[in-house]
């Protein structure tokens, strides 16, 4: 190779490269221990993996030198006057004028391979003035305050001791009556919005002030009553991020809530299509052996009413009470005002729209979904209900019977009636009153 007259790597060369390669964990290994000493033995291995790293350098210096001086005779005039004779040449010899596939340049470098190597990087990256914008950043966020740290901190801590807030029951022990369980919901309902709106607001409040109560003219002044000065301060960007939080909380308890509610309904309602009605006292489930029994959600209660069984209560209120309940629940947590309305109340006292917590609303697709899957179940559990009642429609003649009018008809159509056939016809309709009672459970 032409490398005779090219000088080698310097001694400072060799200096760097050892420099930078020592401290790499590759350059030692663990079979430089001695096993006698447990020490490393840097001597020999040291010139070991040197001298093998020195051959490898040497060898690419030596390539990268050929390479240059090749390169720069490639691209000379005399070189380029060979090329050319060199194609007359292969015309004569092979007495062809077409050698459009010969290409004579096939020598020289390719300029395409070679790329200019940026002095930093790979990736091309405007000035950037970082000192200065991280001062921007600095100045502009509340994270940097001890304060607003331990605001923060205290106030999840008072999200997370509300986390299990229930809106609505969804864990029924046992079946209640409808009546029994619109109380029990609504009741749920009224302590968890008060609470909402009492407690938790004034325990969140409470732990603002005891934070920056000795916070004075600065970011986090209580006492500002400037409203141009207080939108540009750290404190409304601190109470912003406080509102933020409560509202994710909120928003996390009401879904779950109204999640699981809505989950009981369906469970409750699931498999009602297999209820097979066999007779007044005989109604059967075919559902599978390895599926759990899922207990009653409610009770109904039959009554006779003007010749007629019915429930007590009408049927479409089982599904409108507990519709009804779900829209209750969300409505009884929207005007909540946020927590910077309440910090900083003088200042929205003087006028305008006090702001309020962004809840879930009925209008939501989350709310809306699960309101229409719960009513079309409802409706769907209340058609076995329905056929069930209409067993009762062969006792309506006798329901519906007026005594007063039997007992005149029945005198007026004999004549000359003894003490025999009236307790003859009395004992006939109290035998049909026990066939009936006994046919009649009190419970199903």
């Amino acid at each position: 190779m032409p490398v005779e007259d090219i000088p080698a790597m310097s001694t400072e060369q060799i200096k760097r490269i050892l420099q930078l390669s020592l401290p790499s964990s590759a350059f030692f290994k663990s079979n430089a221990l001695d096993k006698n000493s447990n020490q490393r033995n840097l001597a020999g291995y040291l010139t070991t993996n040197s001298s093998n790293l020195l051959d490898e350098v040497n060898m690419e210096w030596q390539r990268t030198m050929n390479k240059i001086t090749f390169d720069k005779n490639l691209n000379t005039p005399h070189f380029k006057q060979l090329r050319e004779s060199d194609e007359d040449f292969l015309r004569k010899k092979t007495q062809k004028t077409d050698l459009k596939g010969l290409d004579i340049n096939f020598l020289l470098p390719d300029k395409e391979r070679y790329h200019i190597v940026p002095q930093q990087g790979v990736i091309a990256v405007n000035e950037y003035n970082y000192t200065k914008t991280f001062q921007d950043f600095s100045f502009h966020s509340f994270f940097n305050q001890k304060e607003a740290i331990e605001v923060l901190k205290l106030v999840q801590v008072e999200l997370l001791k509300t986390q299990e807030l229930k809106l609505l029951e969804w864990e029924c022990e046992r079946n209640l009556r409808l009546e029994d369980f619109e109380q029990l919901q609504s009741h749920l309902i009224a302590n968890s919005s008060n609470y909402v709106k009492r407690n938790w607001m004034t325990a969140i409040k409470a732990v603002i002030f005891q934070t920056l109560r000795d916070s004075r003219k600065g970011w986090f002044n209580l006492r500002e009553r400037n409203r141009e000065i207080y939108k540009s301060s750290k404190l409304k960007k601190l109470l912003v991020a406080i509102n933020y939080k409560m509202e994710d909380f909120l928003r996390f308890c009401v879904e779950k809530s109204l999640d699981k509610y809505c989950a009981s309904i369906l469970t409750a309602c699931k498999d009602t299509d297999k209820i097979a009605i066999e007779s007044i006292d005989r109604v059967t489930s075919n559902t599978t052996s390895n599926q759990a029994k899922v207990e009653p959600l409610f009770s109904v209660d039959v009554i006779t009413q003007q010749g007629v069984v019915a429930p007590i209560v009408a049927l479409q209120q089982f599904v409108d009470i507990p519709c009804g309940l779900f829209e209750k629940a969300l409505s009884s947590l929207q005007l909540i005002p946020q927590i910077e309305s309440v910090i900083m109340e003088p200042l929205f006292s003087k006028g305008g729209d006090i702001p309020l917590i962004k809840s879930v609303t009925l209008n939501e697709a989350f709310a809306t979904k699960r309101l229409d899957s719960m009513r079309q179940a409802l409706e769907s559990a209340l058609e076995p209900v329905r056929k069930y009642l209409l067993l009762f429609k062969k006792f309506e003649s006798l329901l519906s019977l007026d005594a007063y009018e039997f007992a005149t008809s029945f005198f007026s159509s004999k004549e000359n009636l003894t003490v025999e056939d009236i307790q003859h016809e009395i004992h006939l309709h109290l035998s049909e009153v026990n066939k009936i009672q006994n046919m009649i459970p009190k419970s199903i």
